[in-house]
């Protein structure tokens, strides 16, 4: 199976069924040796393998979501839930997921990805403002002003998943917003020839943060980005624009307080690591597309719009969601960029890719889905794990 290299997007949780990380079918650990080595005197190494994300009942019968590296001795878990076929079709499938040490200090988490609208229009923003944030009348999604990334994880993100954490520092990620908003902006242009968008931009940042879990110091990085797409509202926008917004990627990684900083190449790994399956993404993609067509056709409907001008938006509808799937497989190999630099490797037996830190350039597989990252050039895994050890091949 061909695998994609797209960050799995996730939405607040509605209905979830938790599902335990697991190696891939067939593919069984090498050792009970730990998953990493830091000791003095001994080479520093981390072994991973797949864990994996994995829809039960999303269709005829279980299909994997996504998969990610983690070291072996983690614990990962994770959810998928569907919503209501009518509403947001951005948030109609939900997921989430986090990988963690055995000591529960260490961990790389995904977190839920939220969409909104926004408004120009005063009387839109104050119908807003009297639901109480509810489903707009746009597209079913929520109703909130718009913000910024960092802003976004510091009112919803921490409030909601990390209440009580004390805000170290907070950093904008402009050379990340910059790639993401020309290639939204590429993804884009038939929607704004179309005159159904306006604009679009990305910002990203991230925001680090301290607290405590079972009376042990913790930190973390929590990363997000935010997209506003702008439409008009009203016939030729003679009420301003009305925005979808959508923040996305919500990635954090935290380890024992003092250590943050100590271990990028592993969680660099982790987050290049991440991928969805091409299968899954399709069928869900259909169904988002299909409920989003079937709104914007009752939309048209209402409004005399010329048919040569329908066929033309009804087409960049369309072509916009599979532009969009395409895009997202650049921009999440930049995001996990900007983390850590980040290389291609190439499994020599399986001639299978994946994504590594740099920062351990001799690295090996066994061809059973497990990999050490290393960066000894005399090491020997044979010496400490069972089974056959080749090399990773840069690319």
């Amino acid at each position: 199976m061909s695998w994609s290299r797209t960050v799995v997007c996730v939405a607040v949780l509605a209905v979830a069924t938790p599902l335990v990380g697991q190696q891939s079918p067939g593919r069984a650990s090498a050792s009970s040796k730990p998953a990493a080595a830091t000791d003095a005197g001994s080479p520093k190494y981390f072994r991973l393998h797949w864990a994996q994300l994995v829809d039960q009942y999303g269709f005829a019968q279980p299909m994997e979501v996504a998969r990610m590296l983690v070291p072996v001795d983690w614990k990962f878990a994770g959810v998928v839930a569907w919503g209501a076929a009518k509403g947001c079709p951005p948030d109609m499938v939900k997921s989430a997921g986090s990988a963690t040490s055995a000591d529960g200090l260490s961990a790389f988490s995904f977190l839920p990805s939220h969409t909104w609208q926004w408004w120009d229009d005063p009387q839109a923003q104050q119908r807003a403002a009297r639901t109480g944030g509810q489903s707009s009348t746009q597209t079913g999604c929520a109703a909130a002003p718009l913000m910024g990334a960092v802003d976004y994880l510091r009112q919803v993100v921490i409030p909601q998943f990390r209440k009580g954490a004390r805000v170290v520092t907070a950093e904008q990620m402009p050379k990340l917003a910059q790639s993401l908003t020309s290639e939204a902006q590429t993804a884009a242009a038939g929607a704004i020839q179309a005159r159904m968008e306006t604009g679009v931009r990305v910002d990203a940042g991230r925001v680090k943060i301290a607290y405590e879990i079972n009376g042990h110091p913790v930190e973390e990085w929590i990363m997000a980005t935010v997209q506003v797409v702008a439409k008009p509202m009203g016939m030729g926008g003679r009420n301003g624009n009305w925005y979808n917004a959508s923040a996305s990627r919500i990635f954090a990684y935290r380890t024992p307080a003092g250590k943050l900083d100590s271990e990028p190449a592993l969680f660099g790994t982790i987050l290049g690591s991440l991928t969805n399956n091409p299968q899954w993404t399709a069928k869900a993609t259909a169904i988002q597309t299909g409920t989003a067509r079937a709104e914007q056709k009752g939309t048209a409907d209402r409004i005399k719009i010329r048919a040569g001008v329908q066929n033309m938006q009804t087409d960049a509808i369309n072509s916009r969601y599979q532009q969009i799937s395409e895009s997202e497989d650049k921009q999440s190999e930049e995001f996990a960029q900007t983390q850590r630099g980040l290389q291609w490797y190439t499994d020599p037996n399986t001639h299978e890719k994946v994504e590594m830190s740099y920062g351990y350039r001799h690295s090996y597989t066994n061809g059973n889905g497990e990999y050490i990252l290393n960066d000894d050039p005399n090491f020997n895994p044979g010496k400490y794990f069972n089974g056959t050890w080749t090399q990773l091949e840069q690319q």
